[in-house]
């Protein structure tokens, strides 16, 4: 779980920020060989984490856990980034929904464990 966290922060996110900076900051002024070279980066990671994925319900083991939220963040930003960074394909096709739903799940079964709002949890 903590490997596929650190994957998460250390190379999937910063790589798909990268590709949001050239888009927003303007792309057809900067060398087009950039952006090329950090979105072949970025489909690199992408394709780890969607073998990963492939046939698999969560990333780090059988259970959702934190690295399924996390990596599910990282990957919604993506989706909503420019086109260079959308995963798509393989694993990473129902990743993002389905860690929020057992995110909503858990955010449930905490807020009645506590018996308290699950509003006033968010």
């Amino acid at each position: 779980m903590t490997q596929w966290c650190f994957s998460a922060v250390s190379s999937v996110e910063p790589t798909l920020t990268c590709l949001a900076m050239i888009e927003i900051f303007g792309a057809a002024g900067m060398r087009p060989q950039l952006k090329a070279g950090v979105e072949q980066i970025a489909h690199r990671w992408l394709g780890h984490v969607g073998r990963r994925l492939a046939g698999r319900e969560w990333i780090a083991c059988d259970a959702f856990t934190v690295a399924d939220i996390l990596m599910a963040d990282v990957l919604r930003g993506a989706a909503d980034g420019p086109a260079g960074a959308a995963p798509r394909g393989g694993g990473l096709r129902g990743a993002v929904p389905r860690a929020a739903g057992a995110w909503e799940r858990t955010l449930r079964a905490y807020a009645e464990r506590f018996r308290v709002d699950v509003e006033t949890l968010r």
